[in-house]
C-alpha cells in the first residue's frame, strides 16, 4: 500500500492515524473520510479545524462538504480546479505547506471581495 511506504520511508517514529485509503467507504467525494478522521481524533468541530489537501475535484469537495479548509496540490491538468468554489488555496508543492501552516490558514471560502485570486495562485505555483 502507498501510504504504508510513504510512512515506512519517510515518517518512522510517528504516530499517522488513522489512514483513510481508497478502500474506506463511502469513498471521496462523500465527506466520510475526513469526518471519521475528526471523530477519531475528538474533534468536536467535525471536519472544521481540518485542512484537506489533494489534487482531484473529488479531494476539495470532499473537504469543502466536511467543512475542512481545502489545498489544491496544484498541477498542469489540475489547475482548472484553482478556480472551483470548493477551491481555498493553491500550493505547487507539499512542503510550501509548512509556510502555510506557520503563519495560519484561513478558509477564504464565504470571504466574497476578501477571497483571492485562487487562478492566480495557481499560475503563480506552477512558474515556480
Amino acid at each position: 500500500m502507498p501510504v504504508n511506504h510513504l510512512i515506512d520511508t519517510f515518517m518512522q517514529g510517528h504516530l499517522f492515524e488513522p489512514i483513510i485509503t481508497r478502500e474506506f467507504r463511502p469513498p471521496k467525494p462523500d465527506p466520510a473520510g475526513i469526518l471519521h478522521i475528526a471523530e477519531q481524533w475528538s474533534l468536536d468541530d467535525g471536519g472544521k479545524s481540518l485542512i484537506m489537501v489533494g489534487d482531484s475535484i473529488d479531494d476539495m469537495t470532499a473537504g469543502y462538504l466536511a467543512g475542512a479548509a481545502t489545498v489544491l496540490l496544484v498541477n498542469e491538468v489540475n489547475a482548472h480546479l484553482a478556480e472551483h468554489e470548493h477551491t481555498d488555496l493553491c500550493i505547487k508543492r507539499l512542503d510550501d505547506l509548512i509556510e502555510v501552516l506557520e503563519e495560519g490558514f484561513v478558509s477564504q471560502i464565504g470571504q466574497a471581495e476578501e477571497n483571492p485570486d485562487t487562478r492566480a495562485q495557481a499560475e503563480k505555483a506552477l512558474k515556480q
